[in-house]
């Protein structure tokens, strides 16, 4: 499986563990040479980041004024001042899935719907908000 990673430009590598080796040596060579200046990671998820910034303590790499950061959060962050001007916040996740769930029920209820004899089934409002998040 080939992995990209994405430092000044691609490198291509052919495993999961050199792919690690790969962005621990990109991570330190980043950290020492911008010491002081601020340095985002985008990850995946925290967890993930959490790993990674795990891994390259325990191989001895110190790193400084890194923050990890998920693409949506970086997204979050850039957005939030303009939507405080706007008065507008981000509903809950909650909130969502709850939202989500009526629009799948009322969907059900047509006769022509693609989902009407479909039984809503645990997981389904789920599979269906991570979809739309991937559309967004």
């Amino acid at each position: 499986m080939a992995v990209e990673i994405l430092i000044n430009n691609y490198i291509y590598v052919d495993s999961i563990c050199e792919a690690v080796n790969q962005l621990q040596k990109a991570l330190s060579k980043i950290s020492n040479t911008y010491r002081l200046r601020e340095k985002i990671l985008i990850v995946p998820s925290f967890s993930q980041g959490h790993q990674i910034t795990e891994s390259i303590v325990k191989n001895g790499i110190s790193y400084i004024n890194l923050r990890i950061k998920p693409l949506t959060s970086l997204a979050h962050e850039f957005v939030d001042l303009d939507l405080a001007k706007e008065s507008l916040t981000f509903i809950s996740e909650t909130s969502v899935l709850i939202i989500i769930e009526d629009l799948f029920n009322q969907i059900r209820e047509r006769d022509d719907s693609y989902f009407h004899n479909m039984e809503p089934k645990e997981g389904m409002v789920n599979a269906l908000a991570e979809t739309i998040r991937e559309l967004r």
